[in-house]
């Protein structure tokens, strides 16, 4: 028993080792590469927007509060599947710890070719930890838009997991979710279905707010009042600036990058994601077996599941929840099948 034991442990043997992805010539983000024994290839992982660590935690947003380690578990799914994991945390989320004039200074001015071009460094450092390996990217929500930019630059990337697909611009995301995904909670609410909700109809949350949404004074809340009230808040308080939108704006657009890519991409995605929502995966999906027939494309859908392939009630349900072991090893063994087609 004890050598049929040691022979699992040294079959399953991995390295793992904390790694520095170089900003400039005086910052670096801290990460870690963990590269299983035999490894087939290795992949770099590319955060969603926000101030994320390597693990991507999204206790913050998750019910209860319970940890959340979205990369964290994504990696070690992947490991099992013979991936070389690279990991590293984000630029502003390494700023908080570790303050740099230069990389905040940079990071402010272009904050959309920054995230590239981290992403750029580390790729380099796979390449110089894991020589010979191919190099993939899996990118998450923002980190979806990034890989296809590092591809663009980089056609010595093997191949892209993309999860929770922007596939817009990050202002038009906004607007679709500060906006748009809001009509569900309004049409809910709306039982005689005409296009206003009357006194009987409106909620405790609603009500009290009436004395600044009810523009037309006649009792009643619009459609247009509703989504009025909503499009406000990010009238008064943008949530994208034109330093983003200038770095956009300089780049290819995500859907022209899907067309034009011939390297493998899986699309890994959550029908009833609310942030990055499943039809634009699907249009791709629709292009992809009518028109391109390219053959590169692979397209998973997760029922149920939101943003981060996560389990939700429904479509309009804005709370994380951890994704089961079954769910992440789903993910990565479609990544690997499509990546490494017999």
């Amino acid at each position: 028993m004890k050598r049929i034991l040691c022979w699992v442990l040294l079959g399953s043997a991995l390295s793992a080792e904390p790694i520095q992805v170089p900003v400039d010539a005086s910052f670096a983000l801290p990460g870690r590469l963990d590269v299983p024994s035999g490894a087939r290839g290795v992949v770099v992982l590319l955060h969603g927007s926000g101030a994320n660590s390597m693990d991507e935690e999204l206790q913050e947003v998750t019910k209860d509060k319970l940890p959340n380690p979205f990369f964290a578990d994504l990696s070690a799914a992947l490991q099992a599947q013979g991936m070389a994991v690279l990991r590293y945390d984000k630029r502003n989320y390494a700023l908080r710890q570790n303050k740099s004039e230069s990389a905040l200074k940079s990071l402010l001015e272009h904050p959309g070719l920054a995230f590239i071009q981290d992403a750029c460094s580390a790729v380099a450092l796979a390449r110089q930890k894991c020589p010979g390996l191919p190099v993939f990217l899996v990118g998450h929500s923002e980190g979806t838009w990034v890989a296809q930019q590092v591809a663009r630059q980089d056609s010595n990337i093997q191949g892209l997991g993309l999860i929770g697909t922007t596939g817009n611009t990050l202002e038009t995301l906004v607007m679709e979710q500060t906006v748009y995904r809001s009509l569900d909670y309004f049409n809910a609410l709306d039982k005689n279905h005409n296009l206003q909700l009357e006194p009987s109809e409106l909620n405790d949350t609603l009500r009290p707010q009436m004395v600044v949404l009810d523009l037309d004074h006649d009792g009643n809340l619009s459609r247009s009042e509703f989504q009025a009230g909503n499009l406000s808040n990010l009238v008064i308080k943008p949530l994208i600036h034109d330093a983003w939108r200038r770095d956009e704006a300089s780049l290819p657009g995500p859907l022209q990058l899907v067309q034009e890519a011939s390297f493998p991409i899986v699309f890994l995605q959550g029908d009833w994601d609310n942030q990055t929502p499943a039809y634009v995966v699907k249009a791709l999906d629709v292009c992809e077996s009518q028109v391109w027939k390219k053959g590169n494309k692979r397209f998973v859908y997760f029922p149920g599941c939101g943003h981060a392939l996560d389990p939700r009630d429904s479509y309009d349900d804005i709370v994380y929840r951890r994704p089961a072991k079954a769910t992440f090893d789903r993910a990565a063994t479609e990544l690997v099948r499509f990546w490494f087609p017999r």
